[in-house]
Formats: structure tokens, C-alpha cells, sequence
């Protein structure tokens, strides 16, 4: 219902798949504007050709290393906590 977001009617005459209504910052009324639409399974299709296209090439420097110490902790329940959840 656009009278509850919009704070205006127009939503019921939106043909859907990607039509939608769009308010600009400082506009009056909304503006009907068609967006592309895609399906779920298209969406997979398109990630499954890219992913098969080319291997990830990551730059080593730019993934955040593990800490190698663990923190101290002060809190008496912390080992009971992490038997309870191992």
C-alpha cells in the first residue's frame, strides 16, 4: 500500500515485476519508474556463468589475518561457556 509508505495512493496502478514508484528527496509526488527485473533462478544462472568463467584472484594483503594470541578474558563463565557451546 503506497499511502502507507509514500503517504500518497498510485501503488495499485503499478503493473509489477520492477515497476515501482520512486520519491526523490524534495519531490511532491512520486515518479513511476520501471526497474529491471530478475527472477531468483536468473540470478543464480548469472553467478554460476561468472564463477565458471574465471577462478577468484584475491590479493593476499588485503584479507584481515587471524589474531595468533587470545585475548584475556576476565569473565569466571567464559571457559564454561565455550565447553556448553563445543
Amino acid at each position: 500500500d503506497s499511502r502507507t509508505i509514500l503517504d500518497t495512493g498510485g501503488a495499485e496502478k503499478l503493473l509489477g515485476r520492477g515497476d515501482m514508484l520512486f520519491l526523490p528527496v524534495g519531490a511532491s509526488k512520486p515518479v513511476r519508474v520501471q526497474g529491471a527485473y530478475l527472477s531468483d533462478e536468473e540470478v543464480e544462472e548469472v553467478v554460476d556463468f561468472v564463477i565458471s568463467q574465471q577462478k577468484a584472484q584475491y590479493q593476499e594483503e588485503m584479507i584481515p589475518e587471524e589474531p595468533q594470541d587470545q585475548p584475556d578474558f576476565d569473565d569466571e563463565l567464559y571457559d564454561e561457556a565455550v565447553l556448553l557451546i563445543s
